[in-house]
């Protein structure tokens, strides 16, 4: 059985917040996920910025480095999980760029949603969005 395509509105109605290390790999993921059609793109760069961002309006989805800094993906995870805000809940994806088991387990303890592996595609963040907005309580991870 075939994934359904994601339809066009599905994506652009998607709020997605993107925190990386760098400002030219937060741009160019969220350049991407424009690519694929997702409606609304934030990025920002370093744990703060990210948690200001996540404390200031609900998000579908977030995507997160796992070098971020001062807090890295899974401190910034846990710290999200544990809160009782409204993006308590939301979907974490972790970037690496080299993932080991113990970071894998890491990250997915935390309570992150999914882990990639950079260099990342257009084509895998816009699969990996729908499945999580459509089935979003399973932990995945490609690498």
């Amino acid at each position: 059985m075939s994934e359904r395509p994601a339809r066009k509105t599905e994506l652009a109605q998607l709020s997605v917040l993107v925190a990386d290390a760098s400002l030219g790999m937060a741009e160019l993921l969220a350049a991407a996920l424009k690519g694929v059609g997702v409606g609304r793109v934030t990025k920002t760069t370093g744990s703060d910025a990210a948690l200001r961002a996540l404390s200031s309006r609900k998000f579908d989805a977030l995507i997160v480095d796992l070098t971020l800094g001062p807090l890295s993906a899974t401190e910034l995870t846990l710290k999200l999980r544990s809160s009782q805000g409204h993006n308590a809940h939301t979907p974490v994806v972790a970037l690496g760029s080299s993932l080991s088991g113990p970071m894998i387990s890491q990250a997915l303890h935390a309570g992150a949603t999914a882990m990639l592996t950079k260099p990342v595609s257009a084509e895998t963040l816009r699969r990996r969005l729908v499945d999580l907005v459509r089935t979003p309580s399973e932990p995945t991870f490609e690498i």
